[in-house]
């Protein structure tokens, strides 16, 4: 009876740990992320991420990125 659905799934807030292994990046990349605007909640050493919203924001960032890379 307690079976999640992929998108309960997705909304689940992720420490940072646990988002380190979904992308297998390391501690300073996400701290990186933090400072260039990746969505989370919390203070240091208790940052939790949204997973939709993450995805969200790195698909953004793609984009952002291409678009630069088409006007060079």
């Amino acid at each position: 009876m307690n079976e999640k659905k992929s998108s309960e799934i997705e909304e689940e807030f992720l420490t940072t740990p646990e988002l380190m292994e979904k992308f297998k990046v390391a501690k300073s990349t996400l701290s990186k992320w933090r400072k260039e605007g990746l969505p989370c909640v919390g203070k240091t050493r208790a940052y939790r991420y949204k997973f939709s919203e993450v995805l969200k924001w790195l698909e953004e960032r793609e984009k952002a990125r291409k678009l630069k890379e088409m006007d060079k």
